[in-house]
């Protein structure tokens, strides 16, 4: 995309809430997404790994993404999920994030073939990179690092200064973001907007550091249990909604597992941001 000025900040890796009958619950989609922007976010990320868009069909992911958009979510606060196993469903659905006026989509090489590189250890080279910018330098806006590794990170800053990168690790956003990156996409706003938004605005400030290690520590307690998983329990804990803990198959639950999450996150102190009050 051209205009890559609304790239940066807070980006929330949104979960997609679902229904009894495990169809997307999309008022409580809007909802969500609308919390999110009141609480600080600069944006919204549907339908990427922590929102689970493989679970969901092309037509599902296009009529959520309408209806959030017709909602008055602004399309430029929203990135969609374009990643599928087929390459002309990842082409129809970025086309279609296009169409609506979203700020960009986030994509990527099918998952089937295992790319994301905390899992697989695949990742993508700078000389793929650089020759991806080359041939088509005003379609691509910037990159999202899910590595977790600040090395790579570090590389991709040092090869691409100015570039809109963005960390997928919220324990390293205060670095990317002064070394040139573009902020964080992550699934911890879903829980922790308000927090995460305080250190990105007080990143150069001494109040930083206490933000970044509450930060560091909530995000750690989380990744305890399997991707998704923790986010959806404490969700559902916090909020009174069991639906936030519904999955689709083959991804199931584990109730232990999640209770021993809910009760490490409480230990922390931590306290939802509180719900949209009317006509926030």
């Amino acid at each position: 995309m051209n205009d890559t000025s609304r790239l940066h900040g807070i980006w929330s890796a949104s979960l997609t809430p679902l229904g009894p009958d495990l169809s997307i619950d999309v008022p409580a989609l809007i909802e969500h997404s609308r919390w999110h922007l009141a609480r600080g976010c600069h944006g919204i990320a549907l339908f990427g790994t922590t929102g689970e868009g493989s679970s969901f069909s092309v037509g599902e992911r296009k009529a959520a993404l309408e209806a959030v958009i017709a909602a008055g979510v602004p399309a430029a606060s929203v990135m969609a999920g374009s990643g599928c196993a087929a390459l002309r469903d990842t082409i129809e659905l970025t086309a279609h994030a296009v169409n609506q006026g979203c700020a960009g989509v986030l994509t990527l090489p099918p998952f089937f073939f295992n790319n994301i590189p905390q899992l697989s250890a695949v990742r993508f080279e700078v000389r793929l990179i650089e020759r991806l910018l080359k041939a088509y330098p005003t379609a691509i806006a910037g990159l999202k690092d899910s590595s977790g590794d600040w090395t790579s990170t570090k590389q991709y800053l040092d090869a691409f200064p100015g570039w809109r990168l963005f960390t997928g690790w919220d324990p390293h956003l205060r670095e990317v973001v002064r070394l040139g990156g573009a902020g964080t996409i992550s699934g911890m706003p879903n829980i922790n907007a308000a927090s995460l938004r305080a250190l990105y605005d007080n990143r150069l400030k001494p109040a930083a550091v206490e933000l970044e290690a509450s930060a560091t520590t909530l995000i750690k307690t989380i990744d305890a249990a399997p991707p998704t998983a923790g986010l959806r329990a404490v969700l559902a804990h916090y909020t009174g909604k069991e639906s936030w803990l519904l999955r689709r198959p083959p991804l199931e639950q584990n109730r232990d597992q999640e209770n021993a999450i809910v009760a490490a996150v409480r230990a922390t102190g931590f306290k939802l941001p509180p719900p949209l009050n009317p006509g926030e």
